[in-house]
């Protein structure tokens, strides 16, 4: 049975109007079409090889363009590995569509490895871009445990990432980081990541627990055209555990546009932890074979992190998700936390998956679970397949009764191998 369902607003006393005034959020463009132009290939030396690491040549330079006063870089169409590029101010990145590039990883690596870096913990930068050219580019990951990102962005103003592919496998770490630096909060104007737009990007084959674009500390940003392949398109997540106590980073004045995924958990989440954030604006989102649409997760403070102090995080109010549509499908990423609302006749659909070892494939729940405990205001949800579900918006009053989740929900998971691969990570 299909079904379709219309909403608008959710319970008057868990929601407020939206500011009728708009967010000013996204990249504003200041390469000039006079700018210097530098050919990577012809007057740096890159070659077509993706088993060499170029990250040097490339550095050199990105280094002398901006001492210059910036300009744009133009990489060819080929295929290019690189790891820890540090952009400087004023530079920009076009990548020729079609060009495939890699992380550099060292046969011995036992870190994390990014890519580029637009702003570290010590190093600011402003007006800077990584963009495909005449087409996206694409990046390919493989297997690396520690973990795997295409952009980290801290101390950054003014950015732009766009026209990108990027083909995952399962790794972990959002591709796109937007971080708390580690040294002060703020410094000289700088919030993190500020004042940017991330725009035209896909990512395939990503973990359930990651995805696109995640933001711990963030101001003024644009998400637009993102599309995921499991993970989530638009990740607010502001869960760095060393810096929630004292506040620093946190999500303002975000907007979301046009974002959709396919077999995952969420394409959309709002998880403030211990963060007290501000407004975020998400308007189109489409999920199809996803747990939700749109998630929207309490905050809370973990057991040890309970004596220093902070409260449960949330997000400002004029936060808005609308126009919001989902699919049901029997191939979501589910994750543990949303097994309590999944209704007994679906229980069927949940398994163990194939790609990922200890992780569980279901079926569509809702389209949206509004489980915050702060207002946030949505509007027009419609979703379709739904048979089990008599409304669009679920809370955390639709769970199943516990007596009905230790009977049958524990039992299916005992059966399907659940709990025996969970101990078996442990071990």
């Amino acid at each position: 049975m299909r079904r379709t369902y219309w909403f608008q607003g959710v319970l008057a006393a868990l929601c407020v109007a939206v500011s009728a005034s708009s967010l000013f959020a996204e990249y504003r463009e200041t390469l000039t079409e006079d700018a210097p132009r530098v050919d990577l290939v012809t007057d740096y030396g890159l070659v077509s090889d993706d088993t060499i690491d170029q990250s040097d040549r490339l550095q050199k330079a990105i280094d002398e363009l901006s001492a210059q006063g910036g300009g744009k870089l133009v990489l060819k169409k080929g295929r290019y590995a690189f790891a820890d590029v540090v952009f400087k101010s004023n530079v920009h990145l076009f990548i020729e569509g079609g060009t495939v590039l890699k992380p550099y990883i060292a046969w011995d690596e036992r870190r994390a490895v990014n890519m580029f870096h637009f702003g570290t913990d010590d190093i600011e930068v402003e007006n800077v871009s990584l963009r495909g050219w005449n087409g996206r580019f694409t990046v390919e990951f493989r297997p690396h445990e520690p973990g795997l990102r295409v952009v980290s962005c801290k101390l950054v103003r003014n950015f732009l990432i766009c026209n990108m592919n990027v083909q995952e496998c399962w790794t972990k770490f959002c591709t796109i980081i937007l971080g708390p630096p580690d040294t002060s909060p703020e410094k000289e104007g700088f919030f993190g990541a500020t004042d940017g737009t991330i725009r035209d990007c896909s990512v395939f084959d990503a973990s359930g627990g990651y995805g696109l674009a995640q933001v711990h500390a963030g101001k003024r940003i644009l998400f637009e055209n993102l599309y995921t392949r499991g993970g989530v398109a638009m990740r607010v997540e502001t869960g760095v555990r060393p810096k929630n106590p004292k506040q620093i980073g946190g999500a303002f004045d975000l907007v979301g546009r046009n974002l959709k995924s396919e077999n995952a958990g969420t394409c959309v989440l709002l998880s403030p932890h211990s963060t007290h954030n501000g407004v975020v604006k998400v308007d189109g989102v489409e999920a199809i074979s996803c747990d939700f649409a749109v998630k929207i997760a309490p905050g809370f403070i973990s057991k040890r992190k309970k004596r220093e102090g902070p409260e449960p995080g949330t997000f400002a109010e004029g936060t808005t998700i609308k126009n919001v549509h989902a699919v049901f499908g029997t191939n979501t990423q589910r994750g543990w936390t949303s097994m309590k609302y999944v209704h007994p006749e679906l229980l069927k659909y949940v398994r163990m998956s194939k790609e990922q070892p200890g992780k569980m494939r279901g079926a569509s729940i809702a389209p949206v679970l509004y489980a915050g405990k702060y207002k946030v205001n949505i509007e027009n949800v419609t979703g379709e397949g739904f048979e089990y579900v008599t409304k669009p918006v679920i809370t955390e009053d639709d769970a199943v009764p516990k007596e009905v989740f230790r009977k049958l929900h524990r039992e299916h998971l005992e059966k399907i191998g659940y709990y025996s691969q969970k101990a078996g990570e442990s071990e």
